[in-house]
Formats: C-alpha cells, structure tokens, sequence
C-alpha cells in the first residue's frame, strides 16, 4: 500500500515523487500568499527580536499543535482519502467524501460548547460548525481530486502535506494584521493601499488554485 498510493517513495520513483510534492506544497503557498506576507509584514513590524520571535513559536508547540499538524492530516488523509477512493466506487465516492470528511469535524462544537471562557453562544456555535463542516467537505473532495487525479507518485503524501497546511493557516481571510502595530503611524492612503494588494492576492491565489484544480 505504501509504494501504489504513494505513502513512501520507491527508489525508481525518488526524484518524481519529491518534486510532486513540492508542487503542491507551492500551489498551497501560492493559495496563502496574501496570508503568507501579511504575517511577515507583521512579523517586521513586531518591536520584539527574531529571537524571541523564534522562542515564541517554538513554545507553541504543544500536543494540540502536534495533533491538528502532523497526526491529524496522516490519520484523516488515509482514513478519508485513501480508504473512500480504493474501497468505494465512482458512484458513491464523492458523497462519502462530503460526509465523512464534513461530519468527522463536527467535534469542534463541543470544543466550544465546553471553552472554559464561556465565550461562545449556541448560536455562534451552530453557525461557526456548520460553516466548518461545508469548507472542510469541500477539502475532503478537493483532496480527492488530488488523490485521484492531480497525482502520480506521491498520492496521499501531498493530501498530507496539503491538509497540514491548511490546518496550520487556516481559512483564507480578507482581514490583514501586517500593519496594525504600526496603524497609526501610516496614511490612510498607504493602509487602504495595502489592503488593497492583500485582497488582489487573495484573489489571485483562489484564482490559480481553482483553475489548476478543476479546470486544467
């Protein structure tokens, strides 16, 4: 299983199944470019040094952090990416990928439900997981058009990747934090300029991303 869906490279395949993954992981850097340069604007703009910066991100590093990047994409991606595509045919497949991948995420209401802080009313909660659950159905099938189409050598490794980095980024946002630090030290003119360019490199990442998924 580790050598046909592409969970470990063979030697023949080495070269192929490296650059297959790096392709993806730079389709997913081109998705989260505008994100991407808005955190090191922000990064920039922080008066505290890269060491501390550094010392920072690595005391962030906890089990929740270890669950939600590295064991989650390897245990979900084989789960529902894997096992749907090999053990079900074309005419149920895509709706188990919506199912399976949407409800398995549906734990995250009672996560909020119990937040000791109390902050989150049922109605937030709803809202926030039904949203939830429509995105990452929509991942577990974009993930399936990877696994099954887009992939030759390293099939459920890029689902892997790529879900790890959605799961580290997150859902692509119009918001920016790059200059808030420095907000009011800046124009209006240069604030709605900025703005501007992380919204056109929002688009421009969706834009690309789609066209290679679905139409190329």
């Amino acid at each position: 299983m580790q050598f046909k869906h592409g969970l470990i490279p063979t030697l023949s395949n080495l070269g192929d199944y490296f650059k297959e993954v790096g392709f993806f992981i730079a389709l997913y850097i081109v998705l989260y470019s505008a994100e991407i340069i808005d955190d090191l604007v922000a990064t920039y703009n922080t008066p505290i040094k890269a060491k501390f910066i550094i010392k920072n991100y690595i005391s962030s590093i906890d089990i929740w952090f270890i669950r939600n990047i590295i064991f989650a994409p390897i245990t979900e991606e084989i789960v529902f990416t894997l096992i749907v595509q090999e053990d079900y045919d074309n005419k149920v497949r895509f709706l188990n990928s919506i199912v399976y991948f949407g409800i398995a995420h549906l734990h995250h209401a009672y996560e909020l439900y119990v937040d000791e802080t109390n902050a989150y009313p049922v109605g937030t909660i709803i809202i926030s997981c039904l949203f939830q659950m429509v995105y990452t159905s929509l991942f577990g099938h974009i993930n399936n058009i990877i696994y099954s189409q887009k992939s030759q050598y390293s099939k459920i490794m890029n689902c892997i990747f790529t879900h790890a980095i959605c799961n580290y980024m997150g859902f692509p946002s119009v918001a920016t934090n790059g200059l808030y630090l420095c907000s009011n030290k800046l124009s209006k003119k240069t604030k709605y300029s900025y703005e501007a360019l992380h919204i056109i490199l929002l688009i421009l990442g969706l834009y690309f991303y789609i066209k290679y998924m679905f139409f190329l």
